[in-house]
């Protein structure tokens, strides 16, 4: 892997934002539809129209690609993984805005910039409920790998301007460790984690440099 592009592939609409991986397809969100994109070949093969009335703000599969989720102002909806077809939708005004942050370990985190905090909620696939995961800062950056997640405070304000950035369990929503001061995501975007070490993309004068950092505490 040299990280070279190999391909580019027109869409039939300018993308919004939301790109996932789910069952052997490439997703991506558009400002009209969802197109399904082969990995393989770059060919477009379904395009799902998003209904004129519907926002969708953010969109993610799981590593797996068994599923696809789009976030929608205070409804949470799964695709079918293989046709992109809505299947089912769970209601929740917490998650009114916001994003995806990951899909993994079998559940949905999504999080708000919320004034000088952030609501942050996982969505258990088990239970099919919401419930809600600790973190404080302003502008909050989370990653979600498997049985953990990273939460990066993004400044903040008064007595928890240094609020710690850290990992956490994410079936339990408990922060394990603080994060070392290398790992500061500020001016960066946290894009992978896996087996403790942290991945993010940071702008250059020239470009970008995709960092590493070892999070060996967040195992």
């Amino acid at each position: 892997m040299n990280l070279q592009v190999e391909r580019l592939v027109p869409l039939d609409h300018p993308a919004v934002g939301g790109l996932a991986l789910a069952g052997g397809w490439i997703w991506v969100q558009t400002t009209a539809d969802l197109e399904r994109v082969n990995p393989a070949t770059g060919d477009i093969g379904a395009r799902v129209a998003v209904p004129k009335r519907s926002v969708v703000l953010d969109l993610a599969g799981n590593p797996a690609g068994s599923v696809l989720a789009e976030l929608q102002p205070g409804v949470l909806e799964f695709l079918d993984p293989s046709t992109g077809k809505a299947v089912s939708r769970y209601p929740s005004a917490r998650a009114a805005g916001g994003y995806i942050a990951g899909v993994a370990d079998g559940q949905v985190v999504t999080w708000t910039a919320a004034g000088h905090g952030s609501d942050i909620q996982r969505f258990v696939l088990k239970t099919r409920r919401f419930a809600p995961i600790y973190g404080w800062g302003y502008g909050a950056i989370i990653v979600v790998a498997g049985d953990r997640y990273l939460f990066e405070a993004d400044a903040g304000y008064g007595a928890r301007a240094k609020a710690p950035d850290y990992c956490g369990d994410t079936a339990t929503g408990r922060p394990l460790a603080a994060l070392p001061t290398a790992a500061d995501l500020w001016g960066g975007r946290a894009v992978g984690y896996q087996r403790g070490e942290l991945y993010y993309l940071r702008e250059t004068r020239s470009g970008a440099d995709l960092d590493e950092v070892a999070l060996p505490a967040c195992r």
